[in-house]
């Protein structure tokens, strides 16, 4: 059987190559494809984009792509003159014979990458086209406009070929064979070269050099460099240590200052030739000066390699470079400079990355100064480091690193991962020769680079969705764009058919809450606590077969889980978040929502329950992570909605902070009744087409993203502006949006279940303590026999006070007819097992929702009634009309009416 295009783009994939849909028989990508020259796709989009269709594939060049170009030749004698041409250069024929080939509409493709960290260089001659960073190429199997086949000539599957890996210099002979046989000439400069300057001009202009070099420093600089400051190697030693300056932030003042004292000491004649590298790399023109004279800057060697070692041995000459890094407090910015990362001072042992070996050891410095190696730690250095900084968790920081070793011919090139994962990946790979001291030294030598500047900074938030990022809502790693009208349309008419299978009120606040889902981290980032207030979390919950999956489902759709974020909305298993720490990074994945189905266990664990409640109104989530026994802060990204079948005997946690957080709405079997009658209908007119509710999530996420106003809306009201949202929509194109402002009823809201449990509470507390302690009073008969007389038909108030005299209750207290409830209600065992975990403030507010009026204060009482002094400060609740408290305990039916 012939390989599909699926087939073809999964082994692109494993073989590190990003790739994009294009339309059928086009060039056209079928998506925003620019987030692909950053991240690879995932198998999952991979699936989506090409199973089971006839969409055209590409492959993405650049870094992406492990630094891949491809040269496109638009006409076949062009491309057999290049190939021609070769044979004048052995080297290069051997490598571009030897690689990938492709037969294109009218053309060839042949396949390189690059060794160099920087982007390789794209550009365009007459019939020939140069795909670097910032292109694709279509990839086999794809049909060209033309109807034919892109089709391999060489490839790993067929031929055993691979590509090919070029030196920079090979590339650049290779762009020069291209020109003379295009008789075309390579206009502009390299982009990765323009980038670069781009850089050094914005570094220049928004980095302050204002750090001064005292007059002892000077003379230091001076005395490490007198053994070496020789004829033939002065230009190059000021160059190195002038550019040092420059990155190390000194003064351009005291870096004139150091060459003419240098110039002095040594009498050298051409100071003014030293004086004008000062200006020109302060001024930003020093490349521009070298090239018009035709020379390259040298910055890929340094002071230990180009200097240093040509006068003394090795070991003096790392101590050379340690002591220049001490006086500046800042490494080498050469790429072949050691970098020394301190250990133990008092012992003077380091750990020290050396590019020219490419390794990292552990030496310390003798007493006749020389470094002396101990033990080789890695068979490999990291040549680029780049620090990845989450404002969302300081606390998280990952490192994109590149990793050169003679062991190896490639460079290992790992993502953003943390130091312990990194380790992981060297030590499977060989790259570790002591283990035991291996994650103490890689730790040491990362946070030298940062430290000592060697790495970039980058602040990133590693998962997609929405933030608020610097007081902004944004976006990220999430493609925004507006739908087309006919598309909001089609899924508009998918609402409307939506209300003829499910009850009105529950279809409306589902959706509602599945279109404010995404942002319900950014309610959390700015309203802390209060969040729960505003956005719930959702739970579907009843009787089997009414709906309650289709409908998560549904809200997951109208979300954008699919259509923004590029994930499925397939149910979740209870079992893949029965654990706190599978349950943290589930939710630390994405803001976008997936559906939970029978998670009952969940409320099991007293410790899961806990979390479930945590995470409604934080950002962040801690769990255990067994295996390794330490904690986990995970972010508490996205929102849960969970589907619950009724079980006989099984209940939801009685507390009432979990009864707060969560909106339960109940199935039952009219909603049964519904859905089987018109199941096969739903499925065939309806259920096919519910992926296209997406269109609505990317107008509302666009319209979040770009009015002010109604982000203002939104963050008071989430799910009430989302509803307000739908309903326009509905309106604008003509549908009835009157049943958008139902609501469904609810099993209780939040603050019916706290009344009522806390009703029940005080009930139970006064009747059980008064008749366990004073409900029976004791007579004495004239034949000396004892009688009980009982008590039970006083009225509450009576019990209440009787209680509070003889002191029964240490939270209840009376004062100027005020009855005083104190924070000892919290250590009381029933309290907490049928009200929970409730603050005074909360136990007031609700007091007063129920027409009991209360006050929350401060108030002194004294450990010894004899003191004349106050002696602690307490907070209380204050009710101040016993008697609205008793018709609280004792409602009438009359009051259950109303």
């Amino acid at each position: 059987m012939s390989e599909t295009v699926l087939d073809y783009a999964l082994f692109y994939h494993s073989y590190g190559l990003s790739v994009i849909p294009l339309k059928p028989k086009e060039k056209v990508p079928l998506i925003e494809w620019r987030r692909y020259q950053q991240e690879m796709p995932s198998i999952n989009e991979i699936n989506r984009w090409f199973k089971d269709t006839n969409n055209n594939i590409a492959v993405v060049c650049g870094k992406i792509s492990g630094n891949l170009v491809v040269i496109d030749f638009d006409d076949e004698q062009i491309y057999t003159k290049f190939i021609e041409e070769l044979k004048n250069h052995p080297e290069l024929s051997e490598v571009v014979n030897n690689t990938w080939l492709v037969k294109t509409g009218k053309g060839y493709h042949i396949y390189l990458r690059v060794d160099n960290d920087e982007p390789v260089r794209t550009a365009k001659l007459p019939k020939i086209d140069i795909k670097g960073e910032g292109g694709y190429v279509v990839a086999p199997p794809s049909i060209h406009p033309s109807g034919k086949r892109y089709e391999f000539v060489r490839f790993t599957k067929t031929t055993g070929h691979e590509i090919r890996l070029i030196s920079e210099k090979q590339y650049k002979d290779l762009l020069a064979v291209l020109e003379r046989v295009s008789g075309g000439k390579i206009e502009g400069e390299d982009k990765s070269e323009a980038k670069k300057n781009e850089e050094w001009g914005e570094e220049r202009k928004d980095e302050k050099r204002n750090k001064r070099l005292k007059e002892d420093a000077i003379l230091k600089l001076i005395d490490i460099i007198s053994p070496v400051y020789k004829e033939g190697y002065r230009h190059t030693i000021i160059l190195y240590l002038i550019g040092w300056l420059y990155k190390a932030g000194i003064t351009e003042t005291d870096a004139e200052k150091l060459v003419r004292i240098i110039c002095d000491k040594f009498n050298d004649e051409e100071c003014e030739d030293r004086l004008r590298i000062v200006k020109e790399t302060y001024s930003g023109v020093r490349e521009e000066k070298a090239k018009a004279k035709g020379k390259e800057l040298k910055t890929s060697g340094g002071l230990l390699n180009d200097v240093f070692t040509h006068f003394m041995t090795e070991d003096e000459a790392l101590e050379k470079i340690r002591e220049i890094e001490e006086i500046l407090k800042s490494a080498s910015p050469f790429k072949k400079d050691p970098i020394f990362a301190p250990l133990n001072l008092a012992k003077k042992r380091y750990a020290i990355a050396l590019p020219d070996k490419k390794i990292i050891v552990v030496g310390r410095i003798t007493e006749d100064g020389k470094v002396e190696y101990e033990d080789i730690v890695f068979n490999a250095y990291p040549s680029k480091v780049v620090v990845y900084q989450n404002p969302l968790d300081p606390t998280k920081i990952t490192f994109e690193t590149v990793w050169r070793s003679k062991e190896r011919k490639l460079p290992i090139k790992l993502p953003p991962l943390l130091g312990e994962e990194i380790l992981q990946i060297l030590s499977r790979g060989g790259l570790v020769q002591k283990s035991g001291i291996a994650k103490d030294i890689l730790n040491a030598i990362l946070n030298a680079y940062i430290r000592k500047g060697k790495a970039k900074i980058k602040t990133d938030v590693d998962a997609k969705g929405f933030f608020l990022l610097n007081g902004e809502l944004k976006a990220n790693r999430v493609q925004v764009s507006k739908p087309r009208d006919e598309d909001v349309r089609k899924a508009l008419e998918i609402v409307n058919k939506l209300r003829g299978y499910y009850d009105e009120g529950k279809l409306a606040y589902v959706l509602a809450w599945g279109l404010a889902s995404p942002f319900n981290f950014t309610v959390k980032q700015k309203l802390g606590n209060r969040a729960s207030d505003v956005f719930p979390y959702l739970i579907l919950y009843g009787e089997s077969n009414t709906g309650k999956s289709t409908l998560s489902i549904i809200a997951c759709m109208i979300s954008g889980t699919e259509k923004i974020a590029n994930e499925s909305c397939t149910e979740v298993n209870a079992t893949n978040v029965d654990t706190k720490a599978k349950l943290g990074m589930f939710l630390n994945d994405s803001t976008f929502m997936k559906p939970v189905k029978e998670a009952w266990g969940l409320f099991k664990d007293i410790e899961m329950v806990e979390m479930l409640k945590d995470v409604v109104d934080n950002t962040q989530a801690r769990a255990r992570i067994e295996e390794k026994s330490n904690i986990r802060v995970f972010l508490a990204l996205r929102p849960l909605l969970i589907t619950l079948n009724r079980v006989a005997g099984v209940k939801f946690p009685e507390d009432s902070g979990f009864r707060r957080r969560y909106k339960i709405i109940p199935f039952t079997l009219n909603d049964k009744k519904k859905v089987v009658e018109r199941v096969e209908e739903f499925n065939k007119n309806v259920y096919l087409e519910v992926d296209s509710l997406g269109y609505i999530g990317m107008l509302f996420v666009h319209e979040m993203i770009n009015n002010k106003d109604l982000q203002k809306r939104f963050f008071e009201r989430p799910i009430d502006t989302a509803k307000e949202f739908l309903k326009g929509l509905l309106e604008k194109y003509g549908f009835d949006s009157g049943w958008v402002d139902k609501d469904p009823e609810f099993e209780m809201t939040e603050n019916e279940v706290d009344i009522e449990a806390l009703r029940i509470f005080f009930i139970n507390k006064i009747n059980d303590t008064y008749q366990k302690y004073i409900g029976k009073l004791i007579l004495t008969a004239e034949d000396g026999e004892r009688r009980y007389m009982y008590t039970s038909n006083i009225n509450f108030r009576a019990k209440i006070d009787a209680i509070i005299d003889s002191g029964l209750l240490p939270w209840l207290v009376k004062k100027d007819d005020k009855y005083i409830i104190t924070t000892g209600i919290n250590k009381d065992e029933d309290f907490r097992k049928m009200v929970g975990e409730l603050t005074l403030k909360d136990l007031k507010e609700l007091l007063n929702e129920a027409g009991v009026h209360a006050t929350y204060k401060d108030a002194r009482y004294k450990k010894n009634p004899h003191e004349k002094v106050n002696s602690d400060k307490s907070k209380v609740v204050i009710i101040d009309h016993p008697d609205e408290f008793e018709k609280f305990l004792t409602p009438t039916f009359e009051d259950f009416s109303q």
